[in-house]
């Protein structure tokens, strides 16, 4: 009984057989052939491995980029937040500046009037130019943005361009 493997060797040895029967022209196709294949995989290898890096080194600059987003959001929201905050505190000064109008507490009145924002003030002090409670075209509130530049909310909140 011949060994486990020795089947396999013996197939092996018979197809090589084959192959000693065909021409020197064939051998030298065949080992043309097998440098190609080596340089191809070569470079596949070389390829992949190119990918690999480039695959990394963006990832860690994508999360770079996504971390900074992330906290520039974060702020923004807070910039948000907190601009309502002010408007709202605005608005609520001048409903009460206007309650004290209508009802002649002057003293009442001048006290809302030092309460507001310094940056709210330049609108509320045109606004009440246009003498709001007996002026019927008069607008219906101060607008703290009408009339402020980019130039001015660039200094202000040091926005970009």
């Amino acid at each position: 009984m011949p060994e486990a493997g020795g089947i396999n060797i013996e197939v092996a040895q018979q197809l090589n057989e084959g192959r000693g029967h065909r021409g020197p022209e064939h051998s030298r196709i065949h080992e043309v052939l097998e440098v190609v294949e080596a340089i191809v995989l070569a470079l596949v290898a070389c390829a992949t491995a190119w990918s690999g890096y480039q695959a990394a080194r963006w990832d860690s600059q994508q999360s770079e980029l996504y971390g900074r987003s992330s906290r520039l959001r974060v702020e923004a929201e807070a910039f948000s937040v907190r601009s309502n905050q002010e408007r709202q505190y605005n608005a609520s000064n001048v409903n009460e500046w206007l309650k004290a109008e209508v009802h002649g507490e002057t003293s009442l009145a001048e006290l809302f009037e030092r309460r507001f924002l310094p940056e709210f003030r330049p609108a509320f002090e045109a606004w009440k130019k246009t003498d709001p409670l007996h002026n019927p075209n008069a607008p219906a509130g101060a607008d703290a943005d009408a009339g402020v530049s980019r130039q001015q909310c660039r200094g202000v909140y040091q926005i970009g361009p």
